[in-house]
């Protein structure tokens, strides 16, 4: 999976702020180079009418019924889809339940890249990069893109590891590794060599880096530091639901989404 060199997709049922993000968005996509594409999900209880975007060619306007709109991205993921953006929604609580999120109907293996918007549909330009580091190996190729969109445009890159109660599944870890260990002074200690090790790999790519930990839950903790530290973007590795309770609330993603002043990043991992 790439983010370069293909087409950035702009999913919009017409909502005002996703326009209101397309400086943003026409910024990032010619960093990539990338080409453009407004996917226009039509209700048919809407009126026909004509879809006026400055700086987007004709050609790169496309309208889509919505229960056509699955294969269409499909074919775009299969062809020279790079990624996927759009103004999310944002149910909580017994809403998001029996409603759902079309943004978690979008994160799923083998899907996009998908770029959440603020509710503001602001995409600032990018200097400072978030990446929460879950230490998964499969997160891996998440950080590797975390790097490229830091070189692209210059920005530095901030990596944070949360300790707490959202913990990953043994298949998800260095298991053989961590079973070895004897007490929890050697576990924060594999952690310690894992962020020293990504933090390495950015600085060696040319990249300004600034690590740090912290405890809580991992969605308050990555909003709690984006606000704090001025970030521009959130990058982060989803792995989709792995508790009940991811089930119920939403995986630390959907979480982080859902409360983030700034736009988040989901890579499928």
């Amino acid at each position: 999976m790439v983010l370069h060199d293909g087409s950035l997709i702009v999913l919009t049922a017409g909502q005002a702020n996703t326009l209101t993000g397309l400086p943003g968005l026409t910024r990032l996509a010619e960093g990539l180079r990338n080409r453009l594409c407004i996917l226009n999900v039509r209700q048919r209880s809407a009126p026909a009418h004509a879809v006026s975007l400055p700086g987007v060619l004709p050609n790169d306007v496309f309208t889509v019924w919505p229960e056509h709109l699955s294969a269409v991205l499909t074919t775009f993921a299969a062809s020279d889809g790079r990624l996927l953006a759009l103004l999310p929604t944002r149910h909580r609580g017994l809403t998001r339940v029996f409603v759902g999120n079309d943004f978690e109907r979008l994160i799923r293996p083998g899907a996009l890249p998908l770029l959440a918007l603020p509710s503001t549909g602001a995409l600032p330009p990018l200097r400072r990069v978030l990446f929460p580091a879950d230490f998964a190996p499969r997160s891996d190729a998440a950080f590797t893109h975390t790097l490229a969109l830091c070189s692209t445009f210059g920005a530095a890159l901030h990596i944070v590891h949360v300790y707490g109660a959202d913990a990953l599944l043994p298949s998800e870890t260095d298991q053989a590794r961590r079973s070895a260990t004897t007490n929890i002074r050697d576990l924060l200690a594999i952690d310690r060599e894992l962020l020293s090790q990504y933090a390495t790999r950015a600085t060696e790519a040319g990249i300004p880096v600034q690590t740090a930990t912290a405890e809580g839950r991992a969605h308050d903790v990555i909003n709690r530091y984006a606000n704090d530290q001025a970030i521009d973007l959130i990058v982060m590795a989803t792995h989709g639901p792995r508790t009940p309770e991811d089930i119920l609330f939403g995986t630390t993603t959907a979480r982080t989404i859902c409360a983030a002043n700034v736009p988040v990043l989901a890579i499928p991992a």
